[in-house]
């Protein structure tokens, strides 16, 4: 696992627990404010580990037509 994959494996951590935390500390409002910023950042930590099963993957381009293999 390179150097990156484990910054970023442990700032999800920390902010998953910081999240968690706020909610039992009775602020719920926090964990709305944080809600977009945490799809995003699971989303990007997928895409980045290649989970992504996108457009890039199946040869597709963006207007729908198979791209040169």
């Amino acid at each position: 696992m390179s150097p990156t994959s484990k910054w970023a494996i442990a700032v999800l951590a920390l902010v998953l627990a910081w999240s968690t935390l706020m909610v039992l500390l009775g602020h719920e409002t926090a964990l709305v404010a944080l809600l977009p910023s945490m799809g995003l950042l699971v989303q990007q930590f997928l895409v980045g580990r290649g989970a992504s099963g996108g457009a890039a993957e199946s040869g597709a381009t963006a207007d729908g037509s198979e791209g040169a293999r």
